[in-house]
């Protein structure tokens, strides 16, 4: 597990690298990638996310980061949802 969520925080890293270029067609690359990252995890982790925190995910990164820690911690610091 700890795995993957490294995995998708350097992923989101490099996101966020391309979504500051000045080139529109990498933005929108970068978006595309994103939002299939964040469909990718919620596959993977559809007992820990709502689907309404999915769609919140597809469109701001801060709170998916939020899921993917959230996804790390052990079970006993997790917050009830």
């Amino acid at each position: 597990m700890k795995e993957t969520t490294t995995t998708v925080k350097r992923t989101i890293d490099n996101i966020l690298v391309a979504l500051t270029s000045d080139d529109v067609k990498t933005v929108q690359a970068a978006m595309t990638h994103y939002q299939d990252l964040v469909d990718a995890f919620y596959h993977l982790h559809k007992d820990e996310m709502t689907p309404q925190q999915y769609e919140v995910s597809r469109t701001d990164i801060g709170y998916f980061m939020k899921m993917v820690e959230l996804a790390e911690a052990p079970e006993s610091q997790q917050r009830t949802r």
